[in-house]
């Protein structure tokens, strides 16, 4: 016996609510995502959170007294972005595996589940290759 076409929708649809789900789970976990570094001469320790806003700044010992302001400074900027490409990193990881195929992961922007559901869903309803649509 041949399923109705609509069978098949309701397949696809049920699929994707699941998929949604886990999209959701990823999404609520990244909320606790933190990134940190540690500066190449140890002075400095930074921790970002899940957006890469400086969460907590450590400045090690008394050596950092010792640095002229611009290097200081350029040590913080420094170990900053690496604690954020850190935590971008653990967000691309964590969401990685998720999304239908061809469709990937916002670049520099943020996440859209409503784009990506919608853009799942007419992936999901396209004619496939290799598939007979005469039944």
């Amino acid at each position: 016996m041949v399923n109705p076409p609509e069978y098949d929708l309701h397949a696809a649809i049920t699929d994707l609510r699941a998929e949604q789900a886990r999209i959701q789970a990823a999404t609520e976990r990244m909320s606790s995502i933190t990134g940190s570094a540690v500066s190449k001469d140890r002075v400095v320790t930074v921790t970002v959170d899940h957006q890469g806003r400086l969460v907590d700044l450590k400045l090690a010992g008394e050596r950092y007294r010792r640095l002229a302001p611009a290097e200081l400074a350029a040590s913080i900027v420094a170990t900053v972005q690496q604690a954020q490409d850190d935590a971008s990193r653990e967000a691309m990881t964590t969401l990685s595996g998720l999304m239908p195929d061809g469709l990937g992961l916002p670049v520099g922007g943020d996440l859209d589940l409503e784009a990506m559901f919608d853009a799942a869903m007419t992936a999901a309803t396209a004619p496939r290759e290799g598939t007979d649509d005469n039944g």
